[in-house]
């Protein structure tokens, strides 16, 4: 996950708005959330060009990397990416 975050911020500092994870090998909800939130905050397009299709299945499912704002339409048998709206607009949180 370190790794990962390095090389995004690198991406960041290089002005490059794109990152590929096609070596990643696994992956979980917890190496996964910090690089969505990184990727959401800078604006960066992560993509999975090629490798293994069962870890690209599984980022699918689970709306990685922007994550998904109605959870209804998600898959009850895997935990999703849940992005939240600002505090303004949230009666929940606010």
């Amino acid at each position: 996950m370190i790794n990962n975050l390095e090389e995004l911020e690198i991406s960041v500092r290089e002005g490059k708005r794109y990152f590929d994870l096609c070596d990643a090998e696994f992956v979980t909800h917890l190496s996964i959330l910090p690089l969505s939130a990184f990727a959401y905050h800078n604006k960066i397009s992560i993509t999975f060009s090629e490798g293994n299709s069962d870890i690209l299945n599984y980022l699918e499912t689970i709306g990685f990397p922007y994550g998904f704002t109605d959870l209804a339409k998600t898959r009850k048998d895997y935990l999703p990416i849940a992005r939240l709206p600002p505090v303004e607009d949230n009666t929940v949180l606010g």
